[in-house]
């Protein structure tokens, strides 16, 4: 976690004053440490999506492989996936109506 993009982009948006809510199957203790209040987290992936302007992922868990897409496009504000990790497929998410950045290897 110490060497995490994640929290590379967490201090980006920070300092830019973005509101960030996560959600890790297994790296929540270890971002409340750093973060502490900084930061809103998550018990549950699709809660932290509701209202938010887009979604990053950064972790390729297999909880994330398969999601529901139509409970994202309902809960975000703006159907925007940055994909760090390349796990979706592009055209999919444009049939389903979201604007995707695959930005990982």
């Amino acid at each position: 976690m110490r060497e995490a993009p994640a929290l590379t982009l967490i201090d980006a948006l920070l300092k830019n004053q973005a509101r960030i809510r996560v959600y890790d199957p297994e790296g929540l203790s270890n971002l409340k440490a750093i973060y502490k209040d900084r930061i809103i987290y998550g018990s549950e992936s699709y809660e932290i999506l509701n209202g938010a302007q887009a979604l990053v992922i950064l972790t390729e868990w297999s909880e994330f492989q398969n999601p529901n897409l139509k409970q994202i496009k309902s809960l975000l504000d703006n159907p925007v996936i940055f994909d760090g990790r390349n796990i979706y497929d592009k055209d999919k998410l444009a049939e389903n109506g979201f604007y995707y950045e695959g930005i990982g290897v």
